[in-house]
């Protein structure tokens, strides 16, 4: 008798990856380039290391789907799957399984994380910018910020699950320790004697 096996649907990442990856064969694999007349597609790809004057030139007198798909796909692609990779990372795909109609907010900006990501691996920028690790770094962006500052973040969205574990954990700790008999007793004769050293101070004070 044979058994029938029903396949789990897909999750959302892995119908993502399998539509990135249709998307990516599609665009790179193509047998004829028909955007330039006698150039194939490896040469079309390899337009960005010509001089920039040329590049100029070039970008200005292409037709609009031959400069998607050689100075906006190649870069905007790998952005979005490293985009991709880093909210996945950030668990950012995970339903919640008490709340699975409540829509999840999250301290992952993909917009931020494709502006840092773009500027840091810009193909006509001749300075090392491998330094540049967080947007803030970037001259353009912390001028814009200056003049339109952003709200803080909560901290809930600021911190990861080990650093909130921590937080959490370190405040009960300190509520179950300052329960007992023996510390709350001194705590009480702490207080009480800063408060008789308060006012020793103030007499002191008003009689000088």
């Amino acid at each position: 008798m044979s058994v029938l096996q029903s396949s789990s649907p897909r999750s959302l990442w892995e119908r993502i990856l399998v539509e990135c990856q249709v998307e990516k064969e599609n665009l790179f694999c193509s047998e004829k380039s028909v955007l330039v007349k006698g150039q194939c597609e490896e040469e079309l790809m390899n337009v960005a290391t010509l001089p920039y004057d040329s590049l100029l030139v070039y970008s200005s007198q292409c037709i609009p789907t031959e400069y998607l798909q050689v100075f906006i796909f190649p870069l905007l692609l790998p952005a979005m799957e490293a985009m991709l990779h880093e909210a996945k990372r950030q668990k950012c795909f995970e339903v919640n399984l008490f709340f699975p109609r409540q829509r999840r907010r999250f301290g992952f900006n993909g917009l931020d994380f494709l502006t840092l990501f773009l500027y840091r691996n810009n193909p006509l920028n001749v300075q090392d910018r491998r330094d540049v690790t967080k947007l803030n770094d970037i001259p353009w962006v912390s001028d814009h910020w200056k003049r339109h500052p952003r709200p803080p973040l909560p901290l809930s969205l600021q911190w990861t699950e080990e650093e909130a574990a921590v937080k959490i954990q370190a405040y009960w700790r300190g509520v179950t320790t300052r329960r007992i008999p023996e510390v709350r007793e001194l705590l009480d004769w702490q207080h009480q004697w800063r408060m008789y050293n308060r006012r020793k101070q103030v007499a002191k004070e008003d009689g000088s």
